[in-house]
């Protein structure tokens, strides 16, 4: 007589692990979306955090002066020097890596400016899905602004503080 040994045969097995794989497919995908939409979402958090921050420096200062570092208006590398939030994709950088364009008064300094943070490649699709406008719509012409030149090869968050902005902060998509 055979005795019947306990446990799987490997058919069994391969069809659990078979199963197993087919589900981790369907899921990952959907997962992956969630953490970078996740990130956006955070990025954006951070962006109304240092508009509220910048509203209140205006309020207080009548500009944006301060805030903006403008020593060299040639210079591509403007950068916001008071506000030090982190960047939600975990690489350590600082707000300060910002794309700014600015219009100044002569009289009265910065009065507005569009600061925008790019969105890396690996999210562009959710950004896309998540944006409200393109970016070629939001940010201002040439003329009368300095800064960085538009950008509208990536989405992008950005913090409007022109006066005829119709929202503070938003995601923005690009034309591609």
């Amino acid at each position: 007589m055979r005795r019947r040994e306990r446990g799987f045969t490997l058919v069994e097995l391969m069809v659990v692990i078979a199963i197993i794989a087919l589900l981790a497919a369907i899921l990952f995908p959907n997962l992956t979306k969630s953490i970078q939409k996740g990130r956006i979402s955070s990025l954006e958090s951070t962006a109304r955090n240092i508009y509220t921050e910048m509203s209140t420096y205006y309020a207080d200062h009548g500009n944006y002066d301060g805030l903006i570092d403008t020593t060299d208006p040639n210079d591509p590398d403007l950068k916001i020097t008071d506000i030090n939030a982190k960047w939600p994709w975990g690489d350590g950088s600082v707000v300060d890596q910002a794309k700014i364009k600015y219009k100044e008064e002569t009289d009265s300094g910065i009065q507005e400016a569009v600061i925008w943070f790019e969105i890396p490649s690996a999210a562009k699709a959710v950004a896309n899905d998540m944006a409200t406008a393109t970016c070629s719509e939001i940010m201002p012409g040439e003329s009368d602004w300095k800064g960085h030149s538009n950008d509208n090869t990536k989405p992008a968050v950005v913090i409007d503080l022109r006066e005829t902005a119709s929202q503070a902060v938003y995601v923005c998509k690009s034309n591609s």
